[in-house]
């Protein structure tokens, strides 16, 4: 497989926030004396299991994660909070053969020059709901990061931890050709702000349609199981302006 449009947008996160939220046999992994959580969008290209053809629907798809930085038994590692993907092959695949938090949602990637456009809205039932939006591109020239910088120590991982079966995933690779980039964009558990107000309309917008829907419907039953009333009885059927008169 191969990632391509990546990025790697990171905030320094004080290190008691992250450790609340870790399982026991992990320990937050600091830098300069902060953790560090990470929201990476990118495409999967050339996805495919070994020695089989490619699946449709799970061989291309975008992807977007949110990790932190963990260590455990002396190495270093990544611990996913969340993977959300566009394939829900890939999604079910991930779950059950990994165990990873992996969840199916709504996602466009699109391209224009040298900039990515990234679009994630989660939509796997019953999951918390999550969006992602962001234009990103490269402002500097590609470089190696050097060993002991931050931009090593975010890249360089070789662990892929997960804690249900006490096991490790190891995901090796070499050290990444990295370049400075620019990011404007918003990311949310809970949508929030303007975008917030505006789906909350959309949604008592929707909630009032599917009520008039509803009572619409069981108008329409009252009135058949009346006419299927007078059609029953022997009495002949006549309109409300003919009752009126008689």
């Amino acid at each position: 497989m191969r990632w391509i449009d990546l990025a790697f947008l990171h905030w320094r996160v004080p290190a008691d926030d992250i450790r609340a939220l870790l399982p026991p046999p992990l320990e937050v992994d600091l830098f300069d004396g902060s953790a560090w959580v990470a929201v990476s969008p990118f495409r999967m290209t050339a996805v495919r299991p070994t020695f089989s053809p490619p699946i449709p629907t799970a061989t291309d798809f975008p992807e977007l994660n949110v990790r932190t930085y963990v260590r455990h038994g002396g190495h270093s590692g990544v611990w996913f909070f969340s993977l959300d993907a566009a394939s829900w092959i890939a999604v079910l695949g991930a779950r059950s053969a990994v165990g990873l938090p992996y969840f199916h949602a709504r996602m466009r990637e699109r391209r224009s020059s040298d900039e990515i456009q990234y679009e994630c809205t989660r939509r796997h039932p019953g999951a918390r709901a999550a969006e992602f939006r962001a234009r990103y591109r490269p402002t500097g020239a590609v470089y190696r990061a050097e060993p002991g910088s931050l931009d090593y120590w975010l890249t360089e991982r070789l662990l892929a931890l997960r804690v249900a079966h006490r096991t490790s995933a190891a995901c090796r690779h070499r050290a990444r050709a990295v370049a400075v980039a620019t990011c404007h964009g918003r990311r949310g558990c809970e949508h929030n702000g303007r975008r917030g107000r505006d789906r909350a309309a959309e949604r008592r917008a929707a909630c009032a349609f599917r009520t008039r829907a509803r009572r619409r419907r069981a108008l329409a039953r009252a009135r058949l199981a009346v006419f299927r009333g007078r059609a029953d009885s022997k009495e002949p059927f006549r309109s409300r302006r003919a009752r009126r008169h008689v």
